[in-house]
Parts: C-alpha cells; sequence; structure tokens
C-alpha cells in the first residue's frame, strides 16, 4: 500500500479500482445494477428496469438463464388491477315497478335483436365484396 505522498508523486503501484458498473445498455455508469448477466463468463450490467424492458430484443428469450442476481426477482411482483369502466347511463331495474322492468327488457331485447341485425349485413355484404374479386 502506498502513502499520500507517493500517490501524489505517482509513486509505487496505483491500481484503478472501477467502483461503477457500466450499464450495458445505455452505458451509464453507476454503483448498484437492476441486473447482473454472465454471458459466455463475461460480467454484464443492466442499470435499470427501463434498461431492461427489451432485453429478449439484444440477448435472446433465454437470456434469464445467464441472469446472476436471480434472487433479486423472487419476490412477487404487484397486481396492478385493471378498473372496469362504468357506463355513464345505466338502467337498473326496479323490484316494485314491473312496467318498467318489462320495458327496460323489451329495450334490451331490441338492441340484442339490432346488433345481430348488423351482424348478419357485414357478413352478407362481406360475402358480396368477395364475389366481385
Amino acid at each position: 500500500m502506498s502513502s499520500f505522498a507517493d500517490t501524489l508523486l505517482n509513486k509505487g503501484n496505483t491500481v484503478s479500482v472501477n467502483v461503477g458498473h457500466n450499464c450495458d445498455r445505455c452505458n451509464k455508469c453507476s454503483k448498484k445494477y437492476f441486473i447482473q448477466m454472465n454471458k459466455d463468463g463475461k460480467d454484464t450490467y443492466i442499470c435499470s428496469y427501463l434498461c431492461s424492458k427489451d432485453l429478449h430484443l439484444d440477448y435472446g428469450r433465454d437470456y434469464w438463464d445467464t441472469v446472476v442476481n436471480l434472487e433479486d426477482f423472487n419476490h412477487l411482483r404487484p397486481i396492478v388491477e385493471v378498473k372496469k369502466e362504468k357506463e355513464k347511463f345505466s338502467i337498473e331495474y326496479n323490484e316494485l315497478d314491473h312496467e318498467r322492468n318489462e320495458f327496460i327488457q323489451s329495450l334490451i331485447d331490441e338492441d340484442k335483436r339490432i346488433e345481430e341485425l348488423e351482424r348478419e349485413y357485414e357478413l352478407s355484404s362481406s360475402d358480396s365484396e368477395n364475389e366481385y374479386y
């Protein structure tokens, strides 16, 4: 080990120590890494989730076989709940008003009948278009 004075005068063994890891995707150097891979005996580092999104394009689909820090990915990922969009206008049945319920049901049946007619029309029009080719 060299003294401070030797270091200032460039005497002795001065070995530069790399304290950071270069990201293989963005070439950013940082002390922490998100993924460490060992590709053909060479350590490769990925710095963040954003850099790791399309790793399969550069390293192939089996790149997880070369990941060294697999224990960092053993925990469950958060489950994102997809919220179902409510209709602006919804028609609800009323247990006490049977006449209203019958009217609502007739509207629903009419909507189904119209959808079926539209589907049949689309099928028949696509068949007639194919006759011209």
